[in-house]
């Protein structure tokens, strides 16, 4: 259930309103916010103007006193940017992934900010929710393995390739669910003559395991949360899906309902949330931190095997 006023009085600075920061303007404005609009491109400037942006801005020097900021730019520049908005000492919310090294991901923990935090929507998928909460309840007995896949055709961003754009979703639903990021054991894939990786498979810990598998040279969108516990087997195979599979051991199957609520919504109101003093938003900067350190081993196991 939307709640028009949670976001009522905030004033949100965005930096960058294209493809995703678009839904991100649109959901603030839905929870009653005050969005001040930082973009560089003249058509994005003015689709966040028609949209309903308070004001836009070419430069983030231009912008007005705001409560917090959120950061849609491009991967390659959330550090920079990051790293300017930092000094205002107001809560900031970063799309995924922090930074495109590992380097820089360890500089911002660094500077030591409690006020930064990364926005992994599929940590705030219900269904994600729900397998986690299973799992952590033992009611099916301990988790054995973990299977979670991203494929799709194509990905419509050109700073960084799919270990970027897909892999960082599927590590963070492997962090809520697992509670850590077990040792990454081997990985592989391809990668094309400009060394952009296509495709990526890796597979961690010893008991609990974990397979994480991602494509973008796959014929159809395919999404996949599986969880085998020691006595049932738990499915979210439709992120739109309004409910979780569950399979027993004696072979029932169990359609559990989950709201359907999209994450990137929750996400926002977590972070209005906090703005007003609530709890703090999910993946901190060390969490960042261990997805990125599995992210980058993974990524050179590619280039050198």
């Amino acid at each position: 259930m939307i709640d028009e006023n949670i976001g009522l009085k905030n004033r949100i600075g965005l930096i960058g309103c294209g493809r995703w920061g678009k839904n991100i303007l649109r959901d603030l404005i839905t929870l009653n916010c005050h969005v001040f609009v930082v973009e560089k491109k003249t058509t994005e400037r003015q689709n966040a103007t028609d949209l309903g942006a308070k004001a836009v801005f070419e430069k983030i020097e231009y912008l007005p006193d705001v409560d917090g900021y959120i950061v849609a730019t491009e991967t390659i520049n959330h550090y920079d940017v990051i790293v300017r908005l930092l000094k205002n000492n107001k809560p900031i919310f970063s799309e995924k992934p922090l930074t495109n090294t590992l380097q820089k991901t360890e500089d911002l923990l660094r500077l030591g900010s409690k006020q930064l935090f990364v926005m992994h929507k599929w940590r705030y998928h219900p269904g994600v929710e729900k397998i986690a909460e299973i799992v952590s309840s033992n009611q099916y007995g301990k988790l054995v393995h973990l299977d979670v896949e991203r494929k799709q055709y194509g990905i419509p961003h050109k700073d960084v390739d799919a270990s970027f754009i897909l892999l960082p979703h599927d590590l963070s639903i492997a962090l809520h669910i697992m509670g850590h990021l077990p040792e990454i054991k081997y990985a592989f894939g391809n990668y094309d003559a400009n060394r952009k990786i296509h495709y990526l498979n890796i597979n961690l810990g010893t008991n609990p395991t974990c397979k994480i598998e991602i494509s973008d040279r796959f014929t159809k969108n395919h999404r996949m949360v599986h969880a085998q516990l020691e006595h049932s087997s738990i499915l979210l195979d439709d992120p739109l899906s309004d409910h979780i599979q569950i399979k027993e051991s004696n072979g029932d199957i169990l359609l559990t309902p989950i709201d359907i609520e999209y994450p990137l919504l929750l996400e926002l109101k977590t972070f209005l949330r906090f703005i007003k003093g609530g709890a703090a938003p999910m993946t901190t900067l060390n969490e960042e931190v261990e997805i990125m350190k599995v992210l980058t081993l993974a990524r050179n196991a590619v280039f050198t095997n």
